[in-house]
């Protein structure tokens, strides 16, 4: 039986682990998954299963880590982890096929523009990972992949206008060393963040609520 939110979130709660877990999470991915492109390894059946594999063990932190800020009266939330897991399986297979993809064609190299869009690109994979649960539960479930989608935009956009400023602002041997956390905080932080604020404004106005006998 569907059940909608009877409590209020503990907001500040929801959005810290929501925003740390998500950054972790894509840092980890990133340092295990990418280090394969140094031996020149482009084979998108090779890539896609390298990031599915790294993907599922990380997103089922993830939405552990998730879950366990949700109320316990939500029961069917219980699901969010494998459904986390499978989405982050979803989109590390899609973010790492791309960036094989693109840097092949880039000789190596792959253009700022076309990295930052990987964040809004596999988060398609995160949010239909997460809508297979959310279809069964909540009214208009769809939504949740655009939210998702959206959330890795702003990511992206902020990091690509900060990309831009850096060279202005600090030298090149700045840029090349610690500047890089400067992108890559606010690319990985703020979807975790715009998610967190999006959970209970999404799911409250649209769980489905159980039928009046």
């Amino acid at each position: 039986m569907a059940v909608a939110l009877k409590a209020k979130l503990p907001r500040w709660k929801v959005l810290c682990v929501w925003t740390v877990s998500t950054l972790l999470g894509m840092i980890v991915l990133g340092l295990i998954v990418f280090p394969i492109f140094v031996l020149d390894v482009y084979d998108w059946r090779i890539l896609s299963i390298a990031g599915a594999l790294v993907g599922l063990p990380i997103g089922a932190v993830v939405g552990y880590s998730q879950r366990r800020v949700l109320p316990p009266q939500l029961e069917w939330a219980a699901g969010w982890t494998w459904a986390t897991a499978l989405g982050y399986a979803l989109g590390g297979s899609l973010a790492v096929t791309m960036f094989g993809w693109l840097a092949d064609q880039g000789g190596g190299g792959i253009d700022p523009i076309a990295a930052a869009m990987l964040g809004p690109f596999s988060s398609v994979g995160i949010g239909v990972g997460q809508w297979l649960l959310l279809r069964h539960h909540v009214q208009r479930a769809g939504l949740w992949i655009v939210a998702t989608v959206l959330a890795w935009g702003a990511g992206a956009i902020i990091a690509l206008i900060l990309n831009t400023l850096l060279p202005l602002i600090l030298s090149r041997d700045q840029i090349s060393g610690w500047a890089m956390w400067s992108v890559l905080f606010p690319y990985a932080s703020i979807p975790g963040l715009l998610t967190g604020l999006l959970w209970r404004r999404f799911v409250d106005p649209l769980a489905k609520r159980p039928k009046t006998p």
